[in-house]
């Protein structure tokens, strides 16, 4: 059982990436790497080596740890382009909602 949820609170760290990718046009390549791997490390070191504090699952701690360095670094560092945003938000959308005209 430990080594399932362990494995869950490494997969769990990819979720604030995949929310700011398709969700926050201001979220940057810098802020992604450091909220991942920070996020990572964060769970690694709360599962093989140091308990977690309140009896609160490593990877929640990581998930913290992520989401807070994915805005922050996010917000000190230089956006992408505009155009390239919106042709990545553009390019992502379904055929359905083409369809639409959404």
């Amino acid at each position: 059982m430990d080594l399932l949820l362990g494995a869950y609170g490494a997969v769990v760290q990819f979720f604030p990436l995949i929310v700011a990718v398709f969700f926050w046009k201001q979220a940057t390549k810098a802020g992604a790497f450091a909220g991942l791997i920070s996020g990572s490390l964060v769970t690694l070191l709360f599962t093989f080596f140091v308990p977690t504090p309140f009896e609160i699952h490593a990877g929640i701690w990581g998930l913290i740890v992520n989401t807070v360095l994915l805005v922050g670094v996010s917000l000190a560092t230089e956006p992408m382009p505009e155009e390239h945003v919106k042709r990545f938000v553009e390019g992502s959308r379904s055929p359905l909602e083409e369809v639409r005209g959404a």
